[in-house]
C-alpha cells in the first residue's frame, strides 16, 4: 500500500512537470497580435524613427502611430528604403504589433 502511494506520487510529480512545462511554453509565446493594413502616411519623425499612418476601418480612421521595430522592413517601389525616402500623404502598407507601450511598426511599404 505504501509502495503504491509512492509510485502514484512520483507519477503525479512527473506528469505535472511535463504538462506544467507545456503550459509555461504556451504562455511564453508572443501574446501580441500582428495587424496589417493599407493607409495614408501622414507623419514621419526621423529623429525618433516613428511614423503615423491613417488607416480606414469601417468608415472611420484608425491612427497607427509608433516607433519602427528593430530590424523593421521599409521599402519604396519594392526596394529597401529608409524613412526619409518615403513620401508623406501617399499610400503605404503598414504591419504593426500592439504592445503595452503602443504600436510597434514591423513593416512599412510604399509602392
Amino acid at each position: 500500500m505504501h509502495t503504491e502511494r509512492l509510485v502514484t506520487a512520483i507519477l503525479a510529480i512527473l506528469l505535472i512537470g511535463v504538462f506544467g512545462t507545456g503550459v509555461f511554453y504556451a504562455h511564453a509565446e508572443d501574446p501580441y497580435e500582428i495587424h496589417s493594413a493599407q493607409g495614408k502616411l501622414t507623419a514621419v519623425n526621423l529623429d525618433w524613427d516613428t511614423v503615423v499612418v491613417e488607416v480606414p476601418v469601417g468608415g472611420k480612421q484608425l491612427t497607427v502611430a509608433g516607433e519602427l521595430a528593430a530590424g523593421a522592413n521599409v521599402t519604396k517601389n519594392k526596394q529597401l528604403a529608409e524613412l526619409k525616402d518615403l513620401v508623406l500623404n501617399e499610400t503605404v502598407k503598414v504591419t504593426w504589433r500592439v504592445t503595452d507601450k503602443g504600436h510597434n511598426i514591423l513593416e512599412l511599404h510604399q509602392p
